[in-house]
């Protein structure tokens, strides 16, 4: 893996580059774990869902995590550490996959979805690909806020087999 624990960040720039290095060593990750291991690690409610990067200063609005969920240290889970989620810790990024080859949003039309075959079915009609996953996309978002300003950073990835 890529990611290092780094320092508390203090510019934008610096906390732009932990963000980025962030999502790449996590969809390295996720190449590696293959599609359906990643999507029973980090689809919703999983969790992988939301993630808390070391380092990164928290984000300007607080995503409300629901009740039990917590939030996953990236560098826990990407050096092999048990993904122990913290109840406490606010989260800096969250992954959301799209599992259904129907879906016509924004986040899904950056995919080619609803044109997309997932399962490798021929078709592009599946609503749920669990269980039968060739192609995942995953879409995965980081916020930060430093003394310079708010920052953001969207990231996208196909995780095959």
């Amino acid at each position: 893996m890529t990611l290092t624990r780094s320092a508390e960040v203090g510019d934008k720039a610096a906390a732009r580059a932990t963000a980025a290095e962030s999502a790449e060593s996590l969809f390295e990750y996720m190449r590696a774990l293959g599609p359906e291991e990643t999507i029973r690690r980090f689809e919703q409610g999983a969790p992988g869902e939301y993630l808390l990067i070391p380092g990164l200063p928290p984000p300007p609005v607080v995503k409300a995590v629901p009740a039990g969920q917590g939030v996953v240290d990236v560098v826990q889970l990407l050096t092999g550490g048990a993904p122990v989620p913290d109840l406490t810790a606010p989260p800096n990024g969250q992954v959301e996959l799209i599992l259904d080859e129907t879906r016509t949003d924004a986040t899904a039309a950056r995919f080619g979805c609803p044109r997309v075959d997932l399962d490798g079915d021929g078709a592009c009609a599946t609503r749920d690909i669990r269980g039968r996953a060739r192609l995942v996309p995953v879409y995965v978002t980081i916020r930060w806020r430093t003394a310079n300003g708010e920052g953001r950073l969207d990231a996208y990835a196909l995780i095959g087999r």
